[in-house]
């Protein structure tokens, strides 16, 4: 629904939107991987809050539970807990990837 307002019901629109998030995300989690891999506490939370609201635009409500986990969890938590909710996210966007790949492969229409 979000990503139907988002785009105010354009299907190309919403094809543009989706891809200009995959694109961003990968390189995106790719600095977010090295973030977590030194600790880099700040870049956690920054680069989470960043992608967090990508996802709340686009109405991706899981990946955006796991960024918000992240995001709070930057500051305190140990780098273990950190790279356990960065796979979480890795699996979550696959998901995500998978869904929108079967949605536009099946033609659906928004």
């Amino acid at each position: 629904k979000e990503l139907l307002e988002t785009s105010g019901g354009n299907e190309a629109e919403a094809r543009s939107l989706t891809n200009t998030y995959l694109d961003d995300a990968e390189v995106t989690m790719s600095i977010l991987d090295t973030a977590i891999r030194s600790v880099s506490r700040v870049a956690i939370k920054k680069l989470a809050h960043r992608l967090r609201g990508s996802c709340l635009t686009l109405g991706f409500k899981a990946l955006v539970i796991v960024l918000e986990r992240l995001e709070n969890s930057a500051e305190k938590e140990p780098q273990e807990v950190l790279q356990v909710i960065y796979q979480e996210l890795l699996t979550e966007q696959e998901r995500t990837k998978a869904a929108l790949h079967e949605f536009y492969q099946n033609g659906a229409k928004l």
